[in-house]
């Protein structure tokens, strides 16, 4: 297990951490570290958690997650017996990395207010993933002036992009450290756990905490109740087999961990706004 917060240690004479991680799944959990991290997926699909966000992640998107906001990717290979292998590309750095007032600069304003937003979270669109790829490669192989250079293009990419904030502005982090590692524990428990039968006691015995404590501390660190959260993670996962599979609709609901399939129709149109058979007709 993971622990809450991480220690980014930069290599010897640069000024930020910069990364290409490839195996068979996600391997942090729910975790948080003092440096912002811009994040490009290049391979893996899943879930990603960051703050009271959930939702989904594929291959080919950019995240930015502003310093000690608590994320996770969790890989759709937990659950896959054939997993694919997964790869990011990233870069871990600190407002004040290239200098301490670099990014007060009067021509650093749009990307100030990037920064500024990434305290929730970033999800980033219309960008072009062969340039953001290309220069994640530059980061990391590059000689140390064009590698900073590069890092700057990167910013400046970000900066022009499309962007949307993923935690909400009720958020509340778990300020205190055992706070956050119970959440951690949780949360990783949660999401190896939700195509099964998970009951309150199990994950409040997992956190080390009463039923009743559990409840009132995951909805006031996440936002919403634990029960509603299992729900969105099971209806995530429907929804990306009823758009890529030819499975039933009736063994994707039992195979997402819902016990009857009227509570899944059910919890479908509430949080969908259709049937799972509308979904998949009109989505495909």
């Amino acid at each position: 297990m993971k622990l809450a917060y991480e220690h980014i240690r930069k290599d010897v004479g640069t000024s930020f951490y910069a990364h290409r991680f490839e195996d068979r799944d996600f391997v942090h959990s729910y975790h948080v570290h003092e440096e912002a991290e811009l994040i490009y997926i290049k391979a893996g699909r899943g879930r990603l958690v960051a703050g009271d966000y959930s939702g989904r992640f594929e291959a080919g998107e950019l995240f930015l997650f502003g310093e000690n906001l608590p994320h996770a990717f969790f890989s759709d290979t937990l659950q896959e017996k054939q997993p694919q292998r997964v790869c990011s590309l990233y870069v871990q750095f600190r407002p004040s990395c290239l200098g301490e007032h670099f990014f007060d600069l009067p021509e650093m304003e749009d990307l100030r207010r990037v920064l500024a937003k990434s305290k929730r979270g970033l999800k980033f669109s219309g960008f072009d993933s062969r340039r953001i790829e290309a220069l994640f490669d530059d980061v990391l192989q590059a000689r140390p002036v064009r590698r900073i250079a590069c890092f700057i293009e990167i910013q400046d990419e970000i900066s022009r992009c499309r962007n949307r904030m993923l935690a909400s502005r009720q958020y509340l982090r778990a300020e205190v450290h055992h706070d956050s590692e119970r959440l951690n524990r949780a949360i990783d428990y949660i999401h190896r756990k939700f195509t099964e039968a998970v009951t309150l006691d199990e994950i409040a015995a997992a956190a080390h905490l009463s039923p009743e404590a559990f409840s009132r501390f995951f909805k006031k660190y996440m936002g919403i109740p634990f029960i509603e959260y299992v729900i969105q993670l099971r209806l995530s996962e429907a929804c990306r087999m009823l758009l890529e599979t030819d499975l039933p609709i009736t063994e994707i609901a039992f195979s997402v961990g819902f016990r009857n399939l009227s509570n899944f129709n059910r919890q479908f149109l509430k949080h969908k706004g259709s049937s799972p058979r509308d979904f998949r007709k009109v989505e495909r």
